[in-house]
């Protein structure tokens, strides 16, 4: 069976990439067996279902000025498995959408982590998202509950600042 590749690039800090990584893999209850955070990789092995034996994975975070690309590749348990190529790539796809949640929720918290775009220069954007969509993000975060006022107002004050 052919190996299994995927990737996708976050506009945070790349130490932060590997956070919301290994907190996303913790979520979905995968087994890591190794972590490196000098390197920002971790192997870890997908669980067993119908369509597949599972899958002994690895994925590194590639700092670049812009933030950091997430690369996860692989091969399954076991090479007769014919079916397990498209079950591992929905589990691939599923994992990079759970670092993508862990991520946004991180930022939301303290935005410190978020690597300026191009266009923050010119005050349009930051992280890749409008300054009025992180301001949107920020009051439904508050009007949720889950930022007081005061972290709130810190976080709107370094956004606009």
């Amino acid at each position: 069976m052919a190996n299994l590749a995927n990737e996708r690039f976050f506009s945070a800090q790349p130490d932060w990439v590997f956070e919301a990584l290994t907190r996303a893999l913790r979520g979905l209850r995968w087994s890591i067996k190794s972590t490196d955070q000098y390197s920002r990789s971790v192997t870890f092995s997908t669980p067993m279902s119908g369509f597949s034996w599972g899958a002994s994975m690895s994925a590194s975070v590639i700092p670049s000025p812009e933030g950091g690309l997430v690369r996860v590749g692989g091969a399954a348990k076991l090479r007769t498995n014919v079916t397990a190529g498209g079950a591992e790539r929905k589990n691939i796809g599923r994992l990079l959408d759970a670092a993508s949640r862990e991520l946004q929720a991180m930022l939301a918290q303290d935005p410190s982590g978020v690597v300026p775009s191009s266009h923050q220069a010119e005050g349009q954007q930051v992280g890749g998202l409008a300054i009025a969509d992180q301001l949107t993000k920020l009051v439904t975060l508050h009007e949720a509950g889950k930022l007081s006022d005061a972290e709130f107002d810190a976080a709107k004050a370094k956004l606009l600042s």
